[in-house]
């Protein structure tokens, strides 16, 4: 488990003994301060500002805290930094004792705080539905990707709370009760009217905060994470079962009283067997690249044997490339995986875009951050090539590129869409993103595609050398 492996790190973390050491030695700081919000307070007060002492207890402290977060963050789980901090002078203005059993006590304290045991979240979504069963949808229709859950809306109150008991059996904490009362609460005095009239991302999240916003990137790039699963489930599903994209039956349109008026998302986190909701509201300063809500699509309920295997695979795929971009990643390609996440939410956008021209310019520029490597001059030979290479020399991807850059270039150049068969295009660009990206992530996972600069302008090279001897780019 990913909790264990990082509280053993951090144990056997000898780099922090030296700044430990260090701190122990500034008694002086914890004879004069009651708590580090104590420290924080003078200091703010202070008209000559720090002195050498504390400007160096200062710098320890967060250096050493910084360390002990990054070991849980690097495995995505978020405890609290400030709590970290508070623990870590808590433990040194005990007296004199070792490194080891500062930190020992540290991390005691982060267990007890609950970092073990995972909280829920859940999100509310629109413009989402499931197809063909919008007149006899049953209240516990719900899409599984993993840990995952994603479901109908419930048009009543009581729906949605069968809905998270169980979200809460099935991640296996059945000894535990939801404080309902304190839910009751917040539907009186917040706009929470999504949570019985919309579709909800129920899902767990290692996560912890001393207050509304401090793991705020953090929960919302692992929402921003599921949400890139459930479009590359549609794609996925739209591939093998040619979805009819004949949304009338869909949950979307029937039996649908969804609102827009989101404010708020709920959190519940464990504390004695209760899992309290807190109810935070949304951070609109907080810029996210993408539209976590909006959803733009409907999926099927049937799901085929070997779809469920495909789309738990597919799952595994997006978690690790999460965690190998993770800003604290070990990962030594971290920046490539990060260029593979944010061309795949490029592509999620020109799902959720309304106007065409915004699909085409959002889909290009997916295909370019990750298959263009970085070439500025003839860019549609470049992704014709490399994505042809990925897809066994397929002849028919050349012109479809060319297609689709056409259009491109009606709206960038001339604001307008040029004649052709433009929703065939289009749907074909996606299906080959996303053919695409499956065939990266598995030619990385087989190390058959070295991270390095233009690594798909040289697999291509290596191809056509496979292939015909020589190499024409």
């Amino acid at each position: 488990m990913e909790i264990e492996k990082s509280l053993h790190s951090v144990e056997n973390n000898r780099s922090l003994d030296p700044m430990i050491n260090q701190l122990l030695g500034l008694s002086e700081i914890y004879t004069k301060y009651n708590s580090l919000d104590d420290f924080i307070f003078q200091m703010g007060q202070a008209e000559k500002g720090m002195t050498p002492i504390e400007k160096k207890f200062e710098g320890l402290i967060q250096s050493c805290s910084r360390k002990i977060y990054k070991e849980f963050a690097s495995r995505e789980i978020y405890p609290s930094y400030n709590y970290i901090c508070e623990l870590l002078f808590g433990s040194l203005k005990t007296g004199e004792k070792a490194a080891k059993s500062i930190i020992a006590e540290i991390l005691n304290g982060l267990q007890l705080s609950g970092v073990k045991s995972p909280s829920i979240v859940v999100y509310p979504v629109y413009s989402f539905g499931f197809e063909n069963i919008g007149i006899g949808a049953k209240r516990e229709t719900h899409l599984e990707i993993k840990d995952t859950r994603l479901y109908i809306q419930q048009n009543n109150i009581k729906g949605t709370f069968q809905c998270l008991e169980e979200m809460k059996n099935f991640l296996d904490l059945k000894d535990c009760s939801f404080d309902y009362d304190l839910i009751n609460h917040y539907c009186r005095s917040r706009p929470l009217k999504w949570l019985h009239s919309n579709p909800l991302i129920i899902s767990p999240v290692f996560f912890s905060s001393s207050d509304y916003y401090e793991n705020e990137y953090w929960l919302i790039r692992h929402l921003e994470k599921e949400v890139s699963k459930l479009f590359l489930t549609y794609q996925l599903l739209s591939k093998n079962n040619e979805i009819t994209n004949n949304t009338g039956f869909s949950t979307r349109q029937m039996n649908n009283f969804e609102t827009r008026d989101i404010k708020h998302y709920l959190v519940f986190s464990l504390q004695d067997k209760i899992l309290r909701p807190t109810c935070i509201p949304l951070h609109f300063h907080h810029n996210k690249i993408l539209e976590i809500s909006n959803i733009c699509i409907d999926i099927p309920t049937s799901l085929r044997p070997e779809d469920a295997e495909q789309i738990d695979l597919l799952s595994s795929y997006i978690d690790k490339i999460y965690l190998d971009s993770n800003p604290f990643s070990h990962e030594p390609s971290k920046d490539f995986f990060d260029n593979i996440r944010r061309s795949i939410i490029f592509f999620i956008r020109s799902h959720q875009a309304r106007q065409v021209e915004d699909k085409i310019s959002l889909l290009t520029i997916g295909f370019e951050m990750l298959y263009g490597d970085d070439i500025k001059e003839n860019i549609v030979q470049t992704l014709s090539t490399n994505l042809a290479c990925l897809n066994g020399n397929s002849p028919n991807i050349p012109s479809l590129i060319k297609n689709l850059y056409n259009f491109r270039s009606g709206v960038v150049h001339t604001g307008t869409i040029r004649e052709g068969n433009l929703e065939s295009v289009l749907t074909q660009s996606q299906n080959l993103y996303y053919s695409s990206l499956i065939k990266t992530i598995q030619l990385i996972a087989d190390g058959k595609l070295p991270i390095e600069e233009r690594c798909f302008t040289n697999y291509s090279r290596q191809i056509f050398c496979e292939k015909v001897g020589f190499s024409p780019i």
